[in-house]
């Protein structure tokens, strides 16, 4: 059984994460789109990351403090709460304060000036997608908070 198979098994209990002395990176998908969601969480499994998504920021408030995620993926246009209520929300939680957000939308303009001055780390253009593009912005944003795991292809930190 791969790591990352043995992490989605196993499910989300810290002690439980432990493998071998590395802890996966969970990353939380926030996207209204299946058809975008569910390939997404496959590519990430398939990278080494745990994954866990809501389909909208009213779902992903409530499941928030269980999943306890690592980096936050997050769609700007969502029915019942959209991303940027999601994120003025999450920002006013200190646990979630400093959490990194990418942004993936298919919006320009006001939504993304929003989205920054809320402290987004990255927006990624839907239009302009790239797999390789968004695996290294993720990597370098887990880098910035693990940096004795950076050398895990990103996936894994070393517990100390």
């Amino acid at each position: 059984m791969r790591i990352c198979q043995m992490a989605e098994y196993i499910g989300n209990s810290s002690y439980l994460r432990r493998f071998r002395g590395f802890v996966m990176n969970k990353i939380f998908i926030i996207e209204d789109h299946p058809e975008v969601r569910e390939p997404l969480a496959r590519i990430l499994k398939y990278e080494g990351y745990q994954t866990a998504s809501a389909p909208n920021g009213a779902e992903a408030l409530n499941m928030l403090g269980m999943i306890a995620p690592d980096l936050v993926l997050l769609d700007l246009v969502m029915p019942k709460m959209d991303g940027l209520r999601f994120l003025e929300s999450l920002r006013g939680d200190e646990r979630f304060a400093h959490l990194p957000v990418i942004v993936m939308t298919g919006q320009d303009g006001s939504a993304i000036a929003r989205a920054r001055e809320l402290g987004v780390s990255a927006v990624i253009s839907k239009v302009k997608f790239s797999v390789d593009g968004l695996l290294g912005q993720i990597r370098s944003q887990l880098s910035m908070l693990n940096p004795v795991g950076s050398g895990q292809a990103g996936a894994m930190r070393a517990i100390a």
